[in-house]
């Protein structure tokens, strides 16, 4: 239950967002928002699957959250050495 409302607060801000950037091309750019978004929720559970059927359930959960983990620590590095940069020129 949790997760859905989740899932469906982050829906319509994202939607509202992008309706707010985009004036003058909403449609495309909710397209482009239905792409992105069917694909990172379809992806993972295919490839969580195929990889379960080759090694097991429990240790394709365990790859399947490394990865995420992963991403998650490049993404936040990625982000601290943006806004390092944006400090930098400020200053």
């Amino acid at each position: 239950m949790t997760s859905a409302s989740g899932y469906g607060f982050t829906y319509q801000s994202s939607l509202s967002e992008i309706s707010m950037l985009a004036p003058e091309n909403t449609a495309r750019a909710n397209a482009g928002f239905f792409i992105y978004a069917y694909s990172g929720f379809t992806i993972p559970v295919i490839a969580t699957d195929g990889l379960a059927d080759g090694i097991g359930l429990v240790p394709a959960k365990a790859n399947f959250s490394a990865v995420q983990l992963a991403c998650l620590a490049s993404l936040a590095l990625a982000w601290r050495s943006r806004l390092d940069g944006l400090e930098g020129a400020e200053a």
